[in-house]
């Protein structure tokens, strides 16, 4: 490899984490008054602050109304409208949340799949049954008539913010998952249509000439180490790609979970390197394969109300950051290319696995479109300068 990759622009805009700690906190204040019904309002906030604003079912009829003249003109328009909070249809992913919230309880329900006309209706509700039994704990899949559906209820006394917390991020992380997964495995049929926004066509295909030039970009460089037998070279250069690759996408749908599922894959300390990147340009074949109109149907933007990462934890990667960073710097005399390849794993890597705030963001796509297409020894002090600022903030 003569020089680092070419960075490529993502698909749409990153999105920074947008949960609020303040917001938990209020909703535990107001539970411990009695206050059930704020309560959950405000921990609805803690996920996302415009949910409300968005998705309340009764503030939805209220706004058809067009406003009289003199309410245009004594209130103002960007002014915070909050519906009654009783009912809410909240979008995540390909699913919808439907909210409930009378004086005893709270309901949380989500059509999920339709079953197969087929014989492979009897697997799918088996995989559902695994789910009640081992992977879920607050909320259950049931059936009802031919269809699969998510269901929560609870008492508003019994309603605590942590619980109603968990409940969400277990309920909207294995539904999302499961929902494609089943989908693919099984022919499952959704019951709801997913809220999508479109891509410009341009850039979709921009992304996919991305995606397949990377994918040959990546094989090449893997197979000149291979061929001179450097095995831990070549797993390098591989990661850095593929995890840029998931930079560009910024799937939230099938290929999100495809991405994860196979960095775990590959991540299993019982295989040998060898056989690790072999599998890893498997990968890479897999995704040449797809037609574009495959990749068309998954290139686009989708409402997000808990988030697939689960936020970050600013000092976790700042530590990460700077063990990354002096390493790249001892290497650097010696091997200038390991140094990059070191700090271009690491900041794709915050990418991959959170929600990455915006001054942040500034910082590292700054470092790596300037040390793009660069000769190793003129692109890693870039990313040294990159790295090191983010270790400060």
């Amino acid at each position: 490899m003569k020089k680092t990759y070419t960075y490529d622009e993502r698909l749409f805009a990153n999105v920074p984490p947008y949960d609020s700690p303040r917001a938990y906190e209020m909703s535990r204040d107001k539970f411990d008054q009695g206050a059930y019904l704020e309560s959950i309002h405000y921990l609805l906030d803690s996920f996302n602050p415009t949910a409300r604003l968005r998705y309340d079912d009764e503030l939805e009829k209220k706004t058809e109304k067009k406003a009289s003249f003199f309410s245009r003109l004594f209130f103002r328009s960007d002014e915070k409208k909050y519906g009654p909070g009783r009912s809410f249809t909240i979008p995540h992913g390909a699913l919808k949340l439907h909210i409930s919230i009378s004086e005893e309880s709270v309901n949380v329900h989500v059509p999920f799949l339709e079953l197969p006309d087929d014989s492979r209706a009897i697997p799918m509700l088996r995989n559902a049954c695994e789910l009640n039994l081992g992977q879920l704990d607050t909320v259950f899949v049931t059936l009802k008539g031919n269809q699969l559906h998510f269901d929560f209820s609870c008492p508003v006394e019994l309603a605590h913010p942590r619980k109603l917390r968990y409940m969400f991020q277990e309920l909207c992380s294995i539904a999302n998952r499961y929902y494609y997964e089943f989908i693919e495995k099984f022919g499952a049929k959704p019951i709801e249509t997913p809220q999508i926004s479109e891509c410009e066509e341009t850039e979709v295909n921009r992304v996919i000439e991305v995606i397949r030039r990377t994918c040959k970009e990546i094989r090449t460089e893997v197979q000149l180490y291979l061929d001179e037998r450097k095995i831990d070279s070549a797993w390098h250069v591989f990661l850095a790609g593929f995890l840029k690759l998931n930079y560009v996408i910024q799937s939230q749908n099938a290929l999100y979970y495809l991405f994860r599922k196979t960095l775990k894959e590959l991540s299993d300390e019982d295989l040998d390197l060898p056989h690790t990147v072999n599998a890893g340009l498997h990968f890479l074949d897999e995704l040449d394969a797809k037609s574009d109109e495959e990749y068309r149907k998954h290139l686009h933007q989708m409402p997000i109300f808990c988030s697939l990462k689960g936020g970050i934890d600013l000092g976790d990667v700042r530590s990460d950051v700077s063990e990354t960073l002096e390493a790249a710097i001892k290497d650097f005399e010696s091997n200038a290319e390991e140094a990059c390849l070191k700090c271009i794993f690491r900041i794709y890597n915050i990418y991959f696995f959170n929600d990455v705030p915006e001054e942040w963001d500034r910082i590292l796509t700054q470092a790596l479109r300037l040390s793009q297409d660069k000769p190793f020894d003129t692109a890693a002090p870039i990313l040294f300068k990159g790295m090191s600022e983010l270790t400060k903030r």
